[in-house]
């Protein structure tokens, strides 16, 4: 049936079927931007989280005056008073920790924690999103996971216990008495070196793809015009320098196969045009000229023929 269809109708249909595609293609790259810039933003925070704590693990913890959480306790003299000052010693981990609680306290975007299965301060405990990246990326070769979750991006990058990291996090009966002392401790012991600790988990508050693309697409108007503009002018260019004649000649090749006498103006054209349409006029034109020029021809002969047959059915009549 689609044989049957007219060119013009064809043509159409392919750019129709092409602006389609265009469309699908121009979506499936935005969606993989999209998806990249969340992955590359969180990629920033948890670069951001590991420095901070190679910082604070470079310098062997560090020692605050806040009493709120710790793992040591020293009571320093002050030079300027008679006072001793009183400071407390974090670790890498619970310095990040806080951290984190800070941050989600600002207007940030982006939050993160660190937490594991086996983890020792029950606030580290993770949720069923990292539960499930701890149980993807153990024993995987994977460096990361995330998905879409309740309209926020979710990103997990796995953490590895280095030797350093036994002093607290080995044999618990060889843990600091500071770490057994910490208050609600619940796990986090019997880790070898190499063992997967957990993960640095980030947390974005993303706007959904649909709202994201809507933007784009208002944003991009201009640029959407042109696209349309481009395939109009495609469209423009094939049916007036192509379909169009095709169909003129048609109509014209279809008068002469009927004998019916038809105008075919090629005074404009020449025979060395490159234009195939052209090219294919002057043809047409010829053959046209040389089937009126046979049927002249014919026409003349076959009035000659039955003006003799004429002629001698008279003769034979007199005759008789």
């Amino acid at each position: 049936m689609f044989n049957n269809t007219s060119i013009r109708i064809r043509f159409i249909f392919v750019l129709l079927i092409m602006l389609i595609l265009n469309g699908v293609a121009y979506f499936s790259i935005f969606k993989d931007v999209y998806e990249e810039e969340l992955r590359t933003q969180a990629r920033i925070v948890v670069n951001n989280v590991e420095s901070f704590s190679a910082w604070v693990n470079g310098n062997g913890g560090v020692w605050v005056t806040n009493d709120r959480s710790y793992l040591g306790h020293r009571s320093l003299k002050d030079a300027n008073t008679s006072e001793p000052v009183e400071m407390y010693s974090k670790n890498p981990a619970l310095a990040t920790r806080e951290f984190s609680e800070q941050i989600a306290k600002s207007d940030s975007p982006a939050t993160f924690r660190m937490t594991s299965e086996n983890y020792m301060n029950p606030k580290n405990k993770p949720d069923s999103f990292e539960s499930e990246a701890i149980a993807v990326l153990d024993g995987s070769s994977d460096s990361e996971y995330f998905k879409m979750v309740n309209g926020n991006y979710r990103y997990a990058k796995p953490v590895f216990h280095k030797e350093g990291c036994l002093r607290c996090h080995g044999a618990r009966e060889d843990a600091p008495q500071s770490v057994l002392d910490f208050p609600n401790l619940h796990d986090g012991f019997n880790f070898k070196a190499g063992d997967l600790a957990g993960v640095i988990s980030v947390e974005l508050n993303t706007v959904s793809f649909t709202k994201r693309l809507t933007n784009v697409l208002l944003d991009s108007l201009l640029e959407i015009g042109l696209i349309i503009l481009s395939f109009a002018l495609v469209l423009g260019f094939v049916w007036g320098l192509i379909l169009k004649p095709i169909n003129r000649l048609s109509m014209i090749a279809d008068s002469v196969s009927k004998g019916i006498q038809s105008n075919l103006d090629t005074s404009k054209m020449n025979d060395s045009t490159k234009n195939e349409v052209f090219k294919l006029t002057l043809a047409l034109s010829r053959l046209k000229n040389s089937y009126e020029y046979t049927a002249d021809k014919y026409a003349k002969t076959k009035a000659l023929i039955d003006k003799a047959r004429r002629k001698k059915q008279d003769r034979k009549n007199k005759e008789d």
